[in-house]
């Protein structure tokens, strides 16, 4: 019979495209992997990189900076506040004893109270000058002793003097009060020290000595007088502080306020007369005494610590940078080199110099260790490189086998056409088709699918081939075929693969066809003027599972007009992304759709159909086919 090529390449050109494809695939392959290399180096030179800023001596210095600042502040304010309380407390300590001394001074006057009186109800006869009346007092009483007699008067002993000596003596004992008073300022640097009466906080309107007054001398001993019976303004709280028992501790009370517009430290002692007069002695000190000193001590403790800080700061970022910036920049060096040169020898021999006993010795030693480590990955990643474009280079000259072992020529024959076709989901499938002439009368059709994919399933593909073919030598029996088949490769150690098969012998005269399925898919077949449907015929179970199985086959006939289609579950199992599968009714629709009889339309339309229905989901499965029709 003659024989013409089919579209696709004859087996010359399988061939030669072998060929081709063992000699260039190496070069291509290592070319591709040269390029890609390439690629990946000129993406990192071309990566932009971060501005490089030699910043962490600043960071360090700045956080240095930020804490003994907190430190200073916190320091300087705990002293000036620690300060001032221990020097109010010590001024208390000082104070009490200074006003009790000063009431005790007013209360050796055995006629205080008769004094108290006369002034309280004489207060604008006491703001005259000591002038002709005590000269008065100086010549008439001069042979006494008068500080220390006067103290002696009591009350009957006033009562028998007359004006004008007792109001000379009056104003003259309040006289020697002021100044003790005015003293007592001079001495203790107070602002002020005063005498109020408290006795009724109605009344309460006057004050007796002030020696804050008595500033101008006025010749020897004389002082300006003083404002006797003055009207004190203060606030209410102050008022009634003076009246709250709880307030004088160890009756002493002590407060911070405002006297003659300056901040003032105010102390106060109460002390009750034998009449019931009640007599507040009081000083007011100036704060800002106080606090100047302390100002002087937190500065100079603020100046004295901002010397330590630039002192301990310069040391600490001395350390930081032997420590920690010198070994690392020297790492950054050696790192930036090795990048350039892959050069891990000279690498190591400079990391190992770096001897710093801290996290950044540990840091040279496990970039040593890993410059060694990235030699070692290399050089396996060459390996598995030239591994790889061996074993691809080894697929493709299967494939390309695989390819030729299939038939690709179709006989002529007269009244029919015959068409196949095999896609492998990898570089080499387990599916194979095939179609010979038995004898010049029978036309033999194989389809098959082995079990598993990839190379092992090439291989099993071959030899299952191999075995239904030489069965076939001058036998038209489908069944008797198989079974042949399934005892040769029992017979051989297959690993427990196996393989489906459905075969038919044709009758080229009559169009009778004889068949055999071992667990394949059921053919679709298309009556003339109808349309193809699913042929649910009897199953036998796949080849190479069980030795010693017979196989059963069936019989009918191919009309003019009439067509078969087979094919593997690679196509009724094609899934997309949803993972929703293709399945035969989706085939048949196919099939019935193509407007031509055509096998090769048929085959064409049906892959269409399958990779728009996939879509971009991966091949999962080989897809083979295979279809004959018979012309009217």
């Amino acid at each position: 019979m003659k024989k013409n090529k089919n579209k696709n390449a004859s087996t010359d050109d399988k061939n030669a495209e072998v060929q081709a494809s063992s000699g260039n695939t190496q070069s291509q392959n290592s070319g591709s992997q040269s390029s890609g290399i390439a690629t990946q180096s000129t993406q990192m030179n071309q990566k932009k990189r971060r501005p490089k800023r030699k910043k962490l001596l600043f960071q360090v210095g700045g956080v240095l900076f930020l804490i003994f600042t907190i430190v200073i502040l916190i320091s300087a304010f705990t002293t000036f506040f620690q300060g001032t309380s221990m020097f109010l407390k010590s001024k208390d300590d000082m104070i009490k004893p200074d006003l009790e001394n000063l009431t005790n001074k007013l209360l050796e006057y055995k006629a205080i109270n008769w004094y108290m009186d006369y002034w309280a109800e004489n207060p604008d006869s006491m703001k005259t000058f000591f002038n002709d009346e005590s000269v008065y007092i100086d010549t008439k009483l001069n042979d006494f002793n008068w500080e220390e007699e006067i103290k002696n008067y009591t009350e009957e002993d006033i009562e028998l003097l007359k004006e004008p000596e007792r109001s000379a003596l009056a104003k003259y004992v309040y006289y020697l009060v002021s100044r003790e008073f005015y003293n007592d300022t001079l001495l203790q640097r107070y602002i002020n020290v005063f005498c109020y009466d408290i006795t009724d906080k109605e009344s309460f309107r006057y004050i007796y000595f002030s020696g804050n007054d008595c500033k101008e001398l006025v010749d020897d001993f004389k002082f300006k007088n003083i404002p006797l019976g003055t009207d004190i303004k203060m606030d209410d709280e102050t008022l009634e502080n003076f009246y709250n028992e709880d307030l004088f501790e160890d009756n002493l009370y002590a407060q911070i306020g405002i006297y003659d517009k300056k901040d003032s430290y105010n102390a106060y002692i109460k002390t009750t007369l034998d009449n019931g007069r009640v007599i507040l002695v009081g000083c007011s000190y100036d704060l800002n005494e106080i606090y100047a000193p302390l100002f002087e001590n937190v500065i100079l403790l603020i100046a004295f610590s901002f010397l330590g800080f630039v002192i301990a700061g310069a040391l600490v970022i001395i350390f930081v940078y032997i420590m920690s910036i010198r070994p690392l920049n020297k790492i950054k060096v050696i790192l930036q080199e090795y990048i350039k040169t892959k050069d891990s020898q000279t690498a190591n021999a400079k990391l190992s110099k770096i001897k710093t006993r801290n996290e950044f010795g540990v840091l040279a030693d496990d970039i040593s260790d890993m410059t060694l480590a990235i030699d070692r990955y290399t050089e396996e990643n060459v390996k598995l490189a030239k591994e790889k474009e061996r074993t691809a280079a080894e697929l493709d000259v299967a494939a390309t086998i695989q390819r030729g072992v299939l038939p690709s020529v179709y006989p002529e024959l007269d009244g029919y056409k015959l068409c196949a076709s095999m896609d492998p989901a990898k570089e080499v499938g387990g599916d194979f088709y095939d179609f010979f002439l038995i004898d010049e009368d029978h036309l033999c059709l194989v389809i098959a699918d082995v079990s598993g994919k990839g190379i092992p399933a090439s291989l099993f593909m071959m030899i299952s081939k191999t075995f239904v073919k030489n069965s076939s030598v001058s036998n038209t029996d489908p069944a008797d075929i198989l079974t042949k088949t399934n005892e040769g490769i029992c017979e051989t150690d297959n690993d427990n693969m196996f393989v489906t098969v459905w075969i038919g012998v044709i009758n080229l005269k009559t169009g009778h066809v004889n068949a055999a399925n071992a667990g394949h898919e059921y053919p679709m077949i298309k009556k003339a003027n109808g349309q193809f449907e699913l042929f649910k015929d009897k199953h036998s179970v796949a080849i190479g599972i069980m030795d010693g199985m017979r196989f059963k086959s069936y019989e009918f006939d191919l009309e003019p007009g009439d067509s078969i289609f087979v094919y593997t579950d690679g196509a009724a199992e094609a899934t997309n992304a949803n993972d929703e599968l293709f399945g035969t009714d989706r085939m048949l629709e196919s099939l019935n759709t193509c407007e031509s009889d055509n096998p090769d339309k048929l085959l064409d339309k049906m892959t269409k159909d399958i990779d728009k229905f996939v879509g971009t989901a991966p091949q999962f499965d080989d897809l083979t086919m295979l279809s004959i029709h018979r012309y009217s």
